[in-house]
């Protein structure tokens, strides 16, 4: 029996992250951004300096731009090979948090563990992605779940793989893993073994910090040296310290917005996120995992709350421990009977007939919005949530509480392999950059761009392209050739009053911009 549910548990992981991830193209800014970095390095032939259109890029740590060009050399610069290893990260992590789960809480917590993880969307959707948080996510969870297990377990080996991992999250998004590691596995260890020098030495602190250093140190000196010191400074001050302290890139936070976004990545179960962090609380002396699940999602709310910069991924290291601390919760419930005729009187059938109603509210909302309004169907795709809270309803009408978490969550499941194998194609597939390729491939100009343009075209073309920021260097650059523009319509006058011509406009997904394509007439 156990093996036939980790069958399952696999079966849906893989069709819930595997499905249609090279079937879209790359659109998205970040993915952009990081696939061609990437892209650079490998044409390249260089592991050390991370560049975007040619241009030093200090956003973020190379590990997934090495998995990146791994897979670049044997699937070519495509988008299944920018997104490969991002849904083999899934996979790992879905992976991991059954293999400790079943091991600490038993194989009915590890299910639904599990099933929460594979119908998470918010989730599933990060591991479609080529951005560093998928390899992030991977390892701090296998990070901070090995730490745990090997305390309890007094192996020292499980404390190794803990520091191999951390060191890997550091190199995949810096000191953000340190941070978050620090505070949760020196929390969990006082909790556990007091603050003593003896609980201390026993987790073996002094290999963790050698690990990391053999780990991290040849490439951070290495890019430190060749960039002069550029790439250190203006990743830890601008991309960590200064987002933590102010708005970057407009994307500012509010209070409580985090856990609201927490909340909605764990759906449908989230509902029972309250009970399960309450007993599980009152059971931490005796369930070391089920604490670590509630320190790990406090430490990851609290710091992503009070950071000034956040986006909706930015939470996601915390909801694989939502999921356990969900399937500690679910098994509670199937432990007392009473709690699913309880649930039934609360309101299974509204909620039901509330998600079943979302999808006409879908149509109507998609039906106005500025890009999508074209395809109202994909209201639909939604459809499956509705039904599987229908379904949900309708076995517990009959008490069987576990066939009614499986059906809700198999619905959110169904929703997301509808969403990429139908709905991210059907938006992403008329972007603009997809729409005027034929027209740039054809032209038998020069490409070049002009201030800023979409990033998405230097993937699309595979090279950097040579770009300029005044009208008096463009003209002095074109003179004599036929050339290509790729720019906005904000820079619009500059161009045209210097005597380019338009042959393509078009809004960007999603954005406030809009695309410009101009020739020149030589």
């Amino acid at each position: 029996m156990q093996d036939k549910k980790w069958r399952w548990i696999m079966l849906l992981a893989i069709v819930a992250m595997g499905t249609n991830f090279w079937g879209f193209p790359v659109y998205i800014l970040d993915e952009s951004k990081n696939a061609a970095c990437a892209m650079e390095m490998m044409q390249r032939g260089d592991w050390v300096i991370p560049t975007f259109n040619g241009q030093l890029r200090t956003d973020k740590p190379p590990l997934h731009y090495f998995f990146m060009m791994a897979s670049y050399a044997v699937f070519g610069i495509t988008p299944f090979a920018a997104r490969f290893f991002s849904v083999i990260m899934g996979l790992l992590t879905v992976t991991t948090v059954y293999f400790f789960t079943r091991r600490m809480e038993g194989e009915r917590v590890a299910f639904f563990a599990g099933l929460v993880m594979v119908s998470s969307l918010f989730m599933v959707g990060e591991f479609h992605l080529a951005v560093p948080d998928p390899y992030f996510i991977f390892f701090l969870t296998l990070c901070w779940l090995s730490f745990a297990y090997g305390l309890e377990s007094n192996l020292s080996r499980y404390f190794y793989l803990s520091y191999i991992a951390m060191s890997l999250a550091f190199m995949a998004k810096g000191p953000a893993a340190l941070v978050l590691s620090a505070a949760i596995l020196g929390a969990f260890l006082i909790l556990r073994k007091g603050f003593t020098w003896s609980a201390i030495l026993s987790v073996k602190p002094i290999w963790g910090l050698l690990i990391l250093l053999l780990i991290a140190s040849p490439w951070w000196i290495a890019v430190a040296v060749q960039t002069d010191g550029e790439w250190v400074k203006s990743f830890l001050w601008g991309h960590n310290l200064g987002r933590f302290l102010s708005p970057y890139e407009d994307h500012g936070n509010v209070p409580g917005i985090a856990v609201l976004l927490f909340l909605v990545s764990l759906l449908p179960l989230s509902v029972l996120l309250p009970g399960g962090l309450y007993h599980g609380w009152k059971q931490r002396a005796s369930r070391p995992l089920i604490l670590l699940a509630i320190l790990s999602v406090l430490v990851v709310l609290v710091f992503f709350s009070i950071s000034q910069t956040l986006l909706p991924n930015y939470i996601i290291p915390a909801v694989p421990f939502g999921a356990i601390v969900i399937g500690f919760q679910a098994d509670r419930w199937l432990r007392q009977p009473f709690l699913s005729a309880l649930w039934h009187r609360l309101g299974g059938l509204l909620v039901s007939l509330v998600l079943l109603a979302t999808v006409p509210i879908l149509w109507l909302i998609i039906q106005h919005d500025r890009w999508i309004g074209d395809f109202p169907y994909l209201s639909f795709l939604f459809l499956p949530c509705g039904l599987g809270a229908l379904a949900a309803w309708w076995n517990l009408r009959g008490n069987n509480l576990e066939r009614a978490l499986i059906s809700w969550l198999a619905g959110f499941w169904l929703a997301g392999v509808l969403l990429f194998s139908v709905g991210a194609p059907c938006i992403l597939s008329g972007n603009p950059v997809e729409m005027s390729l034929p027209l740039v491939r054809e032209s038998g100009r020069e490409v070049i761009g002009y201030r800023f343009f979409n990033p998405a075209y230097v993937f699309a073309l595979q090279r950097p392209l040579l770009t300029y920021w005044t009208p008096q260097d463009i003209l002095a650059y074109c003179e004599g050739k036929r050339v290509m523009v790729l720019s906005r319509e904000d820079y619009e006058a500059e161009l045209v009053g210097a005597g380019f011509k338009v042959v393509f406009r078009e809004p960007y997904l999603f954005e406030g911009s809009t695309a410009l394509i101009l020739i020149n007439q030589p």
